[in-house]
């Protein structure tokens, strides 16, 4: 039913959603620009048949998943870089609301220049392929790394409660572990701050 009122109501946007059926999750998010304006998903946002997700929107009805916030997010991150940190956390749903601004590390181990996004924040770090895996056509932190990553950024700066919540949420939803996150950290040789990282997960992991 809501399908057909939707055609009814906004003639493309019924088109470009009957085109989605039994596609990847990246097909059943629209961009402004792309297959409608900015006019028409405001519209159909407004009517309740578009509800925002990461930097585009998605159907009111459909499933948000782990593979749809990823590719909610390929337009800021292109080929060339991984979500990462809070970004990541809310991907993989240890959070449920999106940061304000995105965080990347680099998936290319040439730098990049020239990324220049108020949405986004790049972090001039190369993620390994061990690190990284591909989810909604877009590359994100594995949550172990991201388990890592948070831990490290949270080490810098000890006042962002928020990265310590969501470091708590990624144990807590069974994403990663601590002691796997240790383990990842000793393998890794000159890791500015690491006894301080490692005593930052070690302490999470005892109060599981």
């Amino acid at each position: 039913a809501k399908f057909s009122t939707v055609c009814a109501s906004s003639p493309n946007l019924g088109r470009a959603m009957a085109q989605t059926r039994g596609m990847s999750a990246s097909v059943f998010l629209y961009f402004a620009g792309e297959r409608l304006s900015a006019a028409e998903l405001s519209a159909a946002r407004l009517d309740g048949h578009l509800v925002e997700l990461g930097e585009g929107y998605m159907p009111a009805d459909a499933v948000e998943t782990a593979a749809m916030r990823a590719a909610s997010l390929g337009s800021l991150l292109g080929e060339s870089m991984s979500a990462s940190l809070m970004s990541a956390a809310w991907v993989w749903g240890a959070i449920d609301e999106p940061p304000m601004r995105h965080s990347a590390h680099r998936a290319v181990e040439r730098r990049l220049h020239h990324v220049i996004a108020r949405r986004l924040v790049l972090h001039d770090v190369f993620v390994p392929a061990s690190g990284r895996v591909s989810i909604g056509g877009v590359w994100v932190t594995t949550p172990l790394q991201t388990l890592l990553d948070l831990a490290r950024a949270w080490v810098d700066a000890p006042a962002e409660e928020s990265l310590l919540q969501a470091m708590r949420a990624t144990v807590a939803h069974g994403l990663a572990h601590p002691d796997d996150a240790v383990a990842l950290l000793l393998d890794r040789p000159r890791v500015p701050g690491k006894k301080a990282v490692i005593r930052a997960l070690q302490t999470l992991a005892s109060q599981r």
